[in-house]
């Protein structure tokens, strides 16, 4: 048990790495990998904690959609932080309620409303018991719906929020505005 708690928490640092290396946070490539190479061999690499988790896979299903958009020829998605609430809060409220309705039986724009942000155009993608960013794609990607809201250029921003509830049931959901 504690081999597999080790190599867990060694591979979550390194998604962890990955991710800084690509939202470019990390100044070099081989500093990160010193650091986790260093924190690896010293064992002190921690286990993540459950929001740290949920960030990573947020970033790693927007880095996802962009890699895809970017192999298509499409421009890329903004991250905006406003919509990052929004999608964050829309995460945890489909946990208990997998619905584009919230559960105070509002419009998932209704959140859009009251967080200062108006736009003409927005979308909401949904997903759940998915552990990747890459496979999230997959299966957004397998409907022709979805598929036409991740090719649209009639949205220039996104956020991903993502929830993991008590029993480890992880809840995505991406929140697109023009």
């Amino acid at each position: 048990m504690k081999n597999l708690k080790k190599t867990v928490s060694i591979m979550l640092a390194l998604s962890l790495a990955a991710l800084f290396l690509n939202t470019g946070e990390v100044k070099s490539q081989s500093e990160t990998l010193n650091k986790v190479k260093k924190s690896v061999q010293t064992e002190t690499v921690k286990t993540p904690s459950k929001e740290e988790i949920q960030a990573t896979l947020a970033m790693d299903t927007f880095n996802a959609i962009n890699a895809y958009r970017a192999k298509k020829g499409l421009s890329k998605l903004v991250w905006n932080d406003t919509l990052s609430t929004v999608a964050f809060k829309r995460a945890k409220e489909v946990s208990g309620k997998f619905s584009h309705t919230r559960p105070n039986g509002k419009s998932y724009e209704s959140l859009y409303i009251s967080s200062g942000l108006n736009a003409a155009t927005i979308g909401e993608s949904l997903g759940s018991g998915i552990y990747s960013g890459t496979d999230m794609l997959t299966v957004w990607l397998s409907s022709d719906f979805h598929k036409q809201m991740l090719e649209s250029g009639a949205y220039t921003y996104i956020a991903v929020g993502t929830y993991i509830d008590e029993s480890g049931m992880s809840y995505i959901v991406a929140e697109f505005m023009q």
